[in-house]
C-alpha cells in the first residue's frame, strides 16, 4: 500500500500594474492616459493520494484533490488633462471557487496488457461580484461525473488501446439549469522501430464545457422574456431591454476570468485593476 499527502498553497499578488501614455487626436496632443491594476489570487490545495496492491495483478488507485480560490482584481482607467478628467472608468471582480476532484480506479494486469475501470466526480462552486458602476452578482454550480474503461495491449514493438467514457456534465445558476450527457471513445496505435524512434497515431473524442458567460447570457435572455411579457408599455420594455443588454455585454466581457484558476490568471493580468485617477 503507497499513501501521500500534499498540501500546497499558491499566492499571486500584483499591487500595481500602472500604464502611462499620451493622448492625442489627429496628431494634437489631448492630454494623458492613465490605466493601473491590481490583482491578487489565493489558491489553498490539498491533494489526496492512495495505492492498494491486490492478489493476481490487481491493484486499486484512488486520488482525492480538494482547492478554493480566491481572487480579486481592480482596475481604473482615466483620460485626463490640465483642467479637467475627459473621461474615466474603474471596475472591480470579486471571486470565489470552491471545488472537489475525486477519482478511483480499478486495474486488472495480463500477460500482454492490462485492463483499467474507473469512476470520477468534479464538483465546484463559483461565486462572482462585479462593480462597474452597479453591482452585477452571478453564481455557477458544476457538476460532472464520469464512468470509463480502458484496454492496452502491447506485445514486442506493436501496442494499442482501446477506451471508452461515460460522461455527465450539469450547470446551475439561479435561473439556469442544464445537464449535457456524452460517449467519449479513444483509441491509440503504436509501432516501435527502435529505442530511439517510434510511431503513434491517437484518435480521441472530447467535449467543450459551457462557459459561465454563456450560461449568463441564457439567463439574460430569461430576463428579457421576462421584462417583455410583463411590462404593460411595449415602447417602455423596448428601451428597458436595451439598456440592459448594453450594460450586460459590458459586464459579460469580465465574466469569463473566475470559472478555472489558470485563466483567471492571466485574464486578471490584463483586465483587473486600480490606482485612482
Amino acid at each position: 500500500a503507497f499513501f501521500n499527502a500534499k498540501l500546497k498553497y499558491n499566492l499571486s499578488n500584483q499591487p500595481h500594474n500602472d500604464f502611462n501614455s499620451f493622448l492625442k487626436e489627429n496628431g494634437t496632443d489631448k492630454g494623458l492616459i492613465f490605466d493601473g491594476s491590481q490583482q491578487k489570487i489565493n489558491v489553498p490545495t490539498i491533494d489526496l493520494y492512495y495505492q492498494y496492491g491486490l492478489p493476481k495483478n490487481q491493484k486499486i488507485y484512488a486520488n482525492v484533490v480538494g482547492s478554493y480560490a480566491n481572487a480579486a482584481s481592480s482596475r481604473n482607467y482615466c483620460e485626463y488633462n490640465d483642467v479637467d478628467t475627459l473621461f474615466s472608468e474603474r471596475s472591480e471582480l470579486f471571486s470565489d471557487k470552491y471545488s472537489l476532484i475525486a477519482e478511483g480506479i480499478y486495474e486488472k494486469g495480463f500477460a500482454h496488457g492490462n485492463l483499467k475501470f474507473g469512476i470520477k466526480h468534479i464538483q465546484s462552486f463559483t461565486e462572482q461580484t462585479i462593480n462597474q458602476g452597479e453591482e452585477f452578482k452571478s453564481d455557477l454550480n458544476q457538476a460532472e461525473s464520469s464512468v470509463f474503461a480502458e484496454w492496452f495491449y502491447s506485445k514486442g514493438k506493436f501496442s494499442y488501446s482501446l477506451g471508452l467514457r461515460l460522461n455527465r456534465l450539469h450547470f446551475s445558476n439561479v435561473s439556469v439549469t442544464k445537464s449535457y450527457y456524452h460517449f467519449l471513445p479513444n483509441a491509440m496505435v503504436g509501432y516501435r522501430f527502435s529505442d530511439n524512434s517510434f510511431i503513434r497515431y491517437d484518435a480521441e473524442m472530447s467535449q467543450t464545457n459551457p462557459t459561465l458567460s454563456s450560461i449568463l447570457i441564457d439567463r439574460t435572455h430569461l430576463m428579457y422574456s421576462k421584462d417583455i411579457l410583463s411590462s404593460k408599455n411595449q415602447k417602455k420594455s423596448k428601451s428597458k431591454i436595451g439598456t440592459f443588454n448594453k450594460n450586460a455585454n459590458k459586464i459579460l466581457k469580465r465574466t469569463k476570468s473566475a470559472l478555472d484558476v489558470k485563466k483567471a490568471q492571466e485574464k486578471i493580468l490584463n483586465s483587473s485593476s486600480s490606482a485612482l485617477c
